[in-house]
């Protein structure tokens, strides 16, 4: 409800600067901003109550493009709980830099009746506005904010092309020169780079490197920024020659730096060629196509899974979709093969391709969705309508009293006025024929065969995938998400249902989505933990009854057992050999091996430094810890182990 003339409001504060430094300064743009915000608020309680601080929102080091803030996220919840009646703000980029997230935010702050002030722009809802001015104001911002990104990244390359270094962290080895904008020096860390290069040349192993130069500067404060990863974009930074690389429309130039060489010509190209050996020796060099990467989700957490690959024992490499890390959700447990899944949905999609008559749950969502979507714009055009007469009404009041006034301040108000009505007249009128042309489409959707509707695969999918043809951007054009669950997967198809192009929005196209189910393949359901113990606890299935049950070998069903950890029912087939390791069977059940757990715990810190999976195995040979079947650790064994759920 609207709150009463007399009521007073409950007010926020929301400040927001962009960068952490700014953020940090205790007397910067935060505090400057809390106190004209203070000053407006006992401004307007002078005299009477008008309103009361009940909060402070403040969002230090977060852009203004995006809404993804957490104060700012907390403040809308508050609005949402009726606890805030009143937003206080100096400017309008402090609430969004975005014309659509303000508009979202204007629209949605009206329906909890909270109202919006802003000091520097002449915004404040507690009085009649038109809504015409935030919308040319956010214009405005946003416009702004795109040229000062330009403007930004052009200087940036102008900068570049002069052999200057733009912000950040400095390579190690420089330091910035505080008498000289743009210029580097070298400092004390230019040893180590010398070192790393002169060593890696000599040695030619990365490991055997990096124990040398961790031995012999292990007192050195920059030593801990010596990394695997930033031990190789070491050796491949061309700075080190002196040399500012400028990368302009994917085309990649030189210049002469403004800091000096630390590493001369002869030696970094040494370090080039044995870095390019090792590639293609061990074929790191190959890149994959993992084009269900932003498609494919975990139905679990609702996290993406990205595209990996991994070296089997034979020496082939895989790929595999994955989570980054584990599922929160405890959802999906392994990495699910990429040839597999990639076959499956793309045999899905040329089967709807080929389809003339659809399966008829989809048929029924495809009605539905568009009788769902007519009414909704069918009933936001009468709304329209409703609007534009109402305000044809006051537009026709306001110029009868303009015709009895004679004061010029009054006549100069009631004109004003009238041009605000009279601008949010034309955009109702505007955005009505939007929505009878949304209608339109939709209508002439309705009529044609439904098959048609669906954006699908192209017949050539298979051949796209197999020559890396197929992209990332190709699969988004007729599939907007794949959920992968413990038995299925979840397809959420588009529909393409405008009758000639511009005709729908992009809000009335996305809402226009139909599901479809694909059940997963024998060998992909193995992947599951929460199959498989279905099966083995509930069914009360044996290793071989599950095989038959999946479709699939009995030796691929006893692998997942055991790489799950789980035991089947006593006297069942289907009950492992033995305990994984770290546990031990007792009573048929998995109890805990301490001495184990501590070898795995020392597995997990090695990784957690960086070491490779061989590194360990040597380390836990060298340590004499025992294996389950009392022989050598090899880089496989710790695979398993540490890409076993816990």
């Amino acid at each position: 409800m609207p709150l009463a003339r007399h009521q007073v409001r409950r007010v926020a504060f929301y400040v927001r600067v962009s960068t952490e430094r700014q953020a940090q300064v205790q007397e910067g743009s935060l505090k400057n901003q809390q106190q004209m915000l203070q000053a407006e608020l006992e401004r307007r309680n002078t005299g009477e109550a008008w309103g009361r601080l009940v909060d402070t929102y403040i969002d230090g080091g977060f852009s203004g493009k995006s809404m993804d803030r957490p104060e700012f996220k907390r403040l809308l919840a508050d609005v949402e709980r009726g606890a805030v009646d009143a937003i206080f703000f100096t400017e309008l980029s402090r609430l969004s830099r975005s014309l659509r997230d303000f508009l979202n935010i204007f629209e949605y702050v009206q329906q909890h009746h909270c109202d919006l002030v802003c000091l520097k722009t002449v915004i404040d809802t507690t009085s009649p506005f038109s809504n015409l001015v935030v919308k040319i104001l956010m214009v405005f911002a946003e416009f702004e904010r795109e040229i000062t990104a330009e403007r930004t990244s052009r200087n940036a390359r102008e900068r570049a092309k002069r052999g200057l270094a733009n912000g950040g962290l400095p390579p190690l080895g420089y330091k910035r020169d505080p008498d000289h904008k743009g210029h580097l020096l070298a400092d004390d860390s230019a040893q180590i780079i010398r070192a790393i290069f002169r060593s890696y040349v000599r040695l030619g192993s990365a490991g055997k490197t990096l124990e040398e130069i961790r031995r012999k500067f292990r007192d050195h404060h920059d030593l801990k920024r010596i990394t695997r990863s930033t031990f190789y974009y070491i050796l491949r930074n061309r700075s080190y020659l002196g040399l500012r690389e400028i990368t302009d429309e994917d085309l990649t130039s030189e210049v002469q730096a403004a800091w000096p060489a630390i590493i001369d010509r002869e030696t970094f190209d040494q370090a080039q060629q044995i870095l390019m050996k090792g590639r293609n020796q061990t074929g790191n060099a190959k890149s994959f196509n993992y084009w269900l990467s932003g498609t494919l989700f975990c139905a679990a957490c609702k996290q993406p899974l990205s595209g990996q690959s991994a070296r089997s024992a034979s020496g082939r490499i895989r790929r595999y979709y994955a989570h980054r890390k584990s599922c929160p959700e405890q959802g999906l447990h392994e990495r699910i093969p990429a040839d597999d899944v990639e076959a499956l949905v793309c045999q899905h999609l040329q089967k709807l391709n080929g389809f003339r008559q659809l399966d008829s749950e989809l048929l029924r969502q495809i009605q539905k969705q568009v009788n769902k979507r007519t009414g909704e714009l069918e009933k936001k055009c009468n709304q329209l309508e409703q609007e534009a007469r109402e305000l044809s009404g006051q537009i026709e009041e306001r110029l009868s009293q303009l015709r009895l006034v004679t004061l010029p301040e009054v006549r100069r108000n009631l004109e004003n006025e009238i041009a605000q009505l009279q601008s949010e007249h034309q955009l109702l009128l505007i955005s009505q024929q939007h929505t009878r042309t949304a209608i339109e489409g939709l209508v002439a959707a309705s009529k044609q065969q439904p098959h048609t509707l669906l954006k699908v695969c192209e017949k050539n999918a298979a051949q796209n995938i197999q020559s890396g043809e197929m992209t990332r951007q190709k699969i988004k054009a007729f599939v907007a998400s794949i959920d992968l669950k413990d038995t299925e997967l979840l397809f959420r198809l588009p529909l393409l249902v405008a009758g000639k192009p511009g005709s729908l929005n992009a809000e009335t196209e996305s809402a226009l989505v139909i599901e479809d189910r694909v059940s997963l393949p024998g060998l992909l359901l193995l992947r599951s933990r929460a199959v498989l113990e279905h099966l083995l606890d509930k069914e009360k299935l044996s290793r071989n009854e599950i095989a038959r049950h999946l479709k699939t070998s009995p030796a691929a069903v006893g692998t997942a057992i055991y790489r799950f950890g789980l035991l089947g029912p006593e006297g069942n087939s289907g009950r492992t050999r033995r305990a994984p390791f770290g546990f031990d069977k007792y009573a048929g059940k998995l109890v805990k091996n301490e001495a184990e757990q501590k070898a795995i715990m020392l597995m997990k810190q090695m990784q957690k430094n960086g070491e490779s999976l061989r590194a360990i195995a040597v380390e836990l040979n060298k340590r004499k810890v025992p294996t389950k079947q009392g022989g050598n650790w090899f880089a496989r064994t710790v695979a398993i182990i540490l890409n076993r759920p816990n």
